[in-house]
C-alpha cells in the first residue's frame, strides 16, 4: 500500500505545472513551459546564471526579458541557445493571478480529491513489475530519484538528446570515455563503479556484476537475508544512487569534483543518519558500524 501512496505522488509531481504572475514559480527549476524544466533543456545557460533559483517574475519584467548572466555577455553558442530559449517563451504573458497548480490529465486541468482517488483506485489495480523501493529510513525525495531511475526518467545527455535538446557532446562529465545513459552514469561509469566497490567491500560480500539499477534491486529481493539486511542494502544503495547524480550535477553546473574517499564517507554518514533518525526500531553500534554494518544495527 506504501508503494501505491508513493506513485500517486509522483504522479501527481510529474504532471504539475505552475502559471499565474511568475513570482512563485522558479523560473529555471520548475516545469512551466514546455515538456521539462529550462535548467533541463538549457543546461549551459542555467550554469551562465547569476541567479538560479531566480522565479518567472524575476525574468519578465513589464513582458520584457530580464537576463542575468555571470561575467560578460552571451557569445557565441550561447548566445545561439539565449535565441532559442526567447522564441520558446515568445508567447509567455503574464497575469495578474497567483500561480497555482496545473495538472494537465485531471478535469479542467484542477487538483481534486475525487480525481485524487480515481487515480489512487487505478494504480492499486495496476501491477508493477518494478521492486518495492518504499522504505520509512528513507527521505522520499530520495526515493523518488530512484524511481525515476529505475523508470529511466533522468535527464542525462543520452536521454535528452533523444528529446531534440541540442547538446554540446554525449559524454558522460564524469569520465568522458562513454555516451552517457542511465546505465552508464549509475553502473558502469568508472566513478559509479568504484563507489560500488567500496559498497561491497563494507558489506563484505563479493562484488557482484550489474547491468541495471533495477537488476541491483532484484538481486536484494531474491537474497536469502534476513529483513534487516536487505532494508540496510536498499538504504545505502537509494543513498548511493542520489549521491552518483549530486556529484553529477556538481560536476555539470558548479564545476565541483569529490574524491571517491569523501564520497564514500559522505554515504556512509547519510545512511548512518537515516538510519538513526528515521528508524525507531533499531540502533547503530558504532564502535564496528563502519566494519560490519549488518551486525552493528540491532533492535
Amino acid at each position: 500500500m506504501a508503494d501505491v501512496w508513493l506513485r500517486m505522488v509522483l504522479t501527481v509531481l510529474t504532471q504539475i505545472t505552475k502559471c499565474g504572475d511568475g513570482k512563485d514559480t522558479s523560473f529555471w527549476k520548475d516545469h512551466w513551459v514546455g515538456e521539462m524544466p529550462l535548467m533541463t533543456k538549457y543546461p549551459r545557460l542555467f550554469a551562465a546564471e547569476e541567479e538560479e533559483d531566480c522565479s518567472v517574475a524575476d525574468r519578465f519584467q513589464h513582458q520584457r526579458f530580464n537576463w542575468k548572466w555571470r561575467g560578460e555577455n552571451l557569445r557565441g553558442r550561447l548566445e545561439e541557445q539565449k535565441i532559442c530559449l526567447e522564441e520558446d517563451l515568445q508567447n509567455i504573458r503574464l497575469t495578474a493571478a497567483k500561480d497555482k497548480w496545473h495538472i494537465p490529465d485531471a478535469p479542467n486541468s484542477e487538483f481534486t480529491v475525487s480525481w485524487f482517488r480515481q487515480m489512487a483506485w487505478s494504480l492499486e489495480s495496476f501491477p508493477t513489475q518494478l521492486p518495492d523501493i518504499w522504505s520509512s529510513w528513507i527521505p522520499k525525495r530520495k526515493i523518488i530519484l530512484a524511481w525515476r531511475v529505475l523508470r529511466r526518467r533522468v535527464p542525462v545527455k543520452s536521454t535528452l538528446a533523444d528529446m531534440g535538446v541540442d547538446m554540446h557532446d554525449l559524454l558522460c562529465p564524469l569520465c568522458s570515455s562513454h555516451v552517457e545513459d542511465v546505465e552508464h552514469t549509475f553502473i558502469k561509469c568508472s566513478w559509479a563503479e568504484s563507489l560500488w566497490t567500496r559498497i561491497s567491500q563494507w558489506w563484505n560480500i563479493p562484488t557482484p556484476n550489474f547491468e541495471s539499477i533495477l537488476g541491483i534491486f532484484e538481486w536484494i529481493d531474491k537474497c536469502r537475508e534476513t529483513e534487516l539486511k536487505k532494508e540496510i542494502m536498499k538504504t545505502t544503495i537509494i543513498a548511493n544512487i542520489n549521491l552518483i547524480w549530486d556529484h553529477r550535477n556538481g560536476v555539470i553546473f558548479d564545476k565541483k569534483e569529490s574524491s571517491i574517499d569523501l564520497a564514500f564517507v559522505r554515504l556512509q554518514d547519510e545512511v548512518t543518519f537515516w538510519i538513526e533518525s528515521r528508524s525507531f526500531k533499531y540502533r547503530i553500534d558504532k564502535s564496528f558500524w563502519f566494519s560490519s554494518p549488518f551486525k552493528a544495527c540491532k533492535m
